[in-house]
């Protein structure tokens, strides 16, 4: 018997997360992000090493597969630039027929993973938005910001507590 170690997973949303109606960075018409708010993203995946997986509706033109990446659009691509420069990097995005459906998503997502084999220690969902996450039985893994203001300290401690409040899994193989 080997103890495995589940993985974390941060589920992003951007737009109200990673900047608000504020924000004075742009990539084109769109609202950019926040360098202070990447660094707050920054340090939950430092202290949790935790995955990020876009719910966000910035997927919809990224694409996480090397050979994939000339068909993102420029918004794809600044999100993949401005996260290489704070050593982040989205490792996958959530598949949902309704966009407003997003916890869907999500739990489509997590069977994937166990699906797989891939042990899970904890999640968190990080939006400005409540979609159907009460509904999908998921409002407790919910980190709620303001869209007024996006991501603050306080989101980070909450999130680094949830992502750790869970030990080890135990592979029987």
């Amino acid at each position: 018997m080997s103890i495995k170690r589940g993985i974390n997973i941060i589920f992003l949303d951007i737009d109200g997360v990673l900047n608000s109606h504020t924000t004075a960075e742009r990539c084109g018409q769109y609202i950019g992000i926040e360098d202070q708010k990447l660094n707050l993203l920054e340090i939950i995946v430092k202290h949790t090493k935790a995955r990020i997986v876009l719910v966000s509706t910035w997927k919809y033109f990224w694409h996480f597969k090397r050979e994939d990446k000339h068909r993102q659009d420029d918004l794809a691509n600044y999100l993949d630039d401005v996260f290489a420069k704070h050593t982040l990097k989205v490792t996958a995005k959530t598949y949902e027929i309704n966009p407003f459906k997003r916890g869907e998503g999500i739990l489509d997502y997590l069977h994937l993973l166990k699906k797989n084999q891939v042990p899970i220690n904890n999640f968190v969902i990080i939006d400005d938005m409540l979609f159907d996450y009460r509904q999908t039985k998921l409002i407790d893994h919910i980190i709620k910001t303001d869209s007024k203001v996006g991501l603050q300290a306080k989101h980070v401690v909450k999130a680094i507590s949830l992502l750790k409040r869970k030990g080890d899994t135990v592979d029987e193989s």
